[in-house]
């Protein structure tokens, strides 16, 4: 099993809906699902380390066939293993550790080296944005309410209120146009 060498070069975070990519490893599991790794990805995937937006809606095609996109997390490989999400063994930019996307579908993998095109729901991608910068709104808002009630030096936010999100912040998930968070209180 060949694994990736290098990152994967991810384009969602200027805005990129559709992009193509050559597959650098495909794992099909004992589900019927395969696991495609390409060199270049449109597709937001599922941080393993505050997992709180779900991944891009999207479509991956090849030889004409198009197959959704059924998940897409992030993944890691020390050059034998590939771990994804949760199961990842170390931070993010650790030495001799290579960070790809995983994009997750049903049935028979394109082959390695194949080009894949990947189409980003754009619709669903705005929806998790708008929902995402509601929540850091809210959490600025929030600090700045209850910042009075601070009696402890605390590290600030963005606007200098005490951070009281990021100090009790429990559960955040992202929603279309919105998220719900929980704090230990």
């Amino acid at each position: 099993m060949t694994l990736p060498s290098r990152d994967t070069l991810v384009s969602y975070p200027s805005g990129a809906l559709s992009g193509t990519g050559t597959t650098l490893h495909v794992d099909l599991r004992p589900d019927g699902r395969a696991v495609v790794v390409l060199d270049a990805t449109p597709c937001h995937p599922v941080d393993s380390g505050w997992p709180d937006q779900g991944p891009d809606r999207a479509t991956l095609e090849w030889d004409g066939a198009v197959h959704p996109l059924l998940d897409c997390v992030i993944g890691a490989t020390d050059g034998i293993h590939l771990y994804l999400g949760a199961d990842i063994p170390v931070r993010k930019g650790t030495e001799g550790w290579v960070f790809v996307v995983a994009h997750i579908i049903d049935g028979t993998p394109p082959r390695l080296g194949q080009a894949v095109a990947v189409t980003v729901d754009a619709d669903y991608r705005t929806a998790m944005s708008l929902g995402h910068t509601g929540c850091h709104i809210a959490s600025l808002a929030l600090n700045r309410a209850v910042a009075e009630r601070w009696t402890k030096e605390a590290m600030p936010d963005a606007l200098g209120s005490p951070n009281f999100d990021a100090l009790a912040i429990d559960t955040s998930t992202i929603l279309p146009n919105g998220s719900i968070d929980t704090f230990r209180l």
